[in-house]
């Protein structure tokens, strides 16, 4: 009996000490979840919604393949873009920009100013050829011209690559922004002066006659619409091409500035954004062409038109197709690439030659229907250009052949 009872209050206070455990355990996670609701980080403000968009999901291989970036800024202020960049995970670069102008300027409290001389070489009767003109700039400081992306504003920029193998597959995209704080000193472009000079400015052989002049006055109020960089003015002693809609565009857009240093003492940040990049395979691929033509490795490409794979290796270069492989003396990639970019390469079958069919070479690619010229030089010597197109590629190749010529160089061919 009395162990019964000992039994019954140990089981009790077993009892109680569980429900007590049970609630100092409950007590503890009502505790921690209210610590963690006080000492959540607030959500930071969204920056920039930075979009890949490529022209298709899938490119063909060493075509000239399109993609675009789109920017949207979702702040609720302002940003100044600094760079922005597109890449491959192959280390292919599609574009590098950056919407900064940075400009040797005279810098005040409440003015910036742009002052420059324009310089020509005056030759006169000196019969020689005239220096280049150009713009100096004046003034010790340093401004930059900047374009503002607005809140809930859009731009997008495009670009072009080949689209190789070793691109990778993988878009990868880089902004480097400043978002402008509330306290942000603004300079818009308030008048330019463009005048001629009554006393020239003689530096050696140059001459200025010219002065141009920007002002920006400091904003009292913030932008309320998108900025513009700034034009390099053209050559004053030229009337410019007038043109409505560029003007139209120009009085939309203002232009702004702030001094480099004040510019530079903000702090950026950076967004990225990444994109699958898909690639077919050709179905007579590189691995297939290199088995055909027993070359392991080295480097490669394709003709794109022509349809085949061009190899070098062993000293010479190796055209492969379906049916056969063609071994050409000389670097024949440097062609191959260049046919893929314009379709038309000028080829120099000779230069300084004493003939205008030197060698027989004229008449002999005239019979086989390509474009060939033979150009008189100033000393009496010809110089004969070949017109290749890039469907002709393969069968040009085997003329080299026949004529025991090789490759020279990216644009020319000579004797083995």
């Amino acid at each position: 009996m009395i162990q019964s009872r000992a039994s019954l209050c140990i089981a009790v206070w077993f009892g109680l000490a569980s429900v007590a455990t049970a609630a100092c355990e409950q007590k503890r996670e009502g505790k921690f979840e209210s610590t963690a609701a006080k000492t959540a980080p607030k959500t930071e403000e969204l920056g920039l919604d930075v979009q890949i968009v490529p022209d298709r999901d899938l490119f063909q291989p060493w075509s000239m393949a399109k993609v675009k970036i789109k920017i949207k800024n979702r702040s609720r202020t302002p940003v100044i873009l600094q760079q922005l960049s597109l890449k491959t995970s192959g280390g292919t670069a599609v574009f590098n920009e950056s919407d900064l102008q940075k400009q040797p300027a005279i810098v005040g409290p409440d003015e910036l100013r742009i002052e420059g001389t324009y310089f020509v070489d005056e030759v006169g009767a000196q019969a020689r050829r005239p220096g280049r003109s150009y713009w100096r700039w004046s003034g010790k400081d340093e401004l930059t011209v900047f374009t503002l992306l607005m809140p809930l504003q859009e731009r997008s920029w495009k670009g072009r690559f080949r689209a190789r193998y070793e691109v990778g597959d993988e878009f990868r995209a880089v902004v480097k922004y400043i978002p402008v704080p509330d306290d942000f000193r603004y300079f818009r472009k308030v008048k330019i002066q463009r005048t001629r000079l009554r006393k020239p400015v003689r530096q050696g052989k140059m001459v200025g006659r010219w002065k141009h002049t920007v002002h920006f006055a400091k904003a009292t109020t913030a932008p309320g619409q998108p900025g513009t960089a700034l034009e390099a003015p053209a050559d004053p002693g030229r009337r410019a091409k007038k043109n409505k809609r560029r003007k139209k565009q120009a009085r939309a857009l203002e232009t702004w500035a702030a001094p480099s240093s004040y510019l530079d003492s903000l702090p950026s940040k950076t967004s990225t954004s990444t994109k699958p990049l898909g690639l077919r395979r050709f179905a007579f691929d590189i691995g297939t062409a290199r088995a055909k033509a027993k070359i392991a490795k080295g480097p490669y490409t394709r003709a794109v038109d022509a349809g085949v794979w061009v190899l070098f290796g062993k000293g010479k270069s190796w055209v492969v197709s379906r049916d056969e492989v063609i071994p050409v003396e000389g670097n024949a990639l440097p062609f191959a690439n260049r046919l893929n970019a314009g379709r038309r390469q000028p080829v120099f079958l000779f230069r300084a030659a004493p003939s205008k069919d030197h060698d027989g070479l004229v008449s002999f690619f005239k019979r086989e229907r390509f474009r060939v010229k033979a150009r008189r030089e100033k000393d009496g010597t010809f110089t004969g250009v070949l017109e290749l197109e890039s469907a002709k590629f393969v069968s040009f190749l085997k003329l080299l052949a026949r004529r025991k010529l090789r490759v020279d160089g990216v644009d020319a061919v000579a004797p083995i």
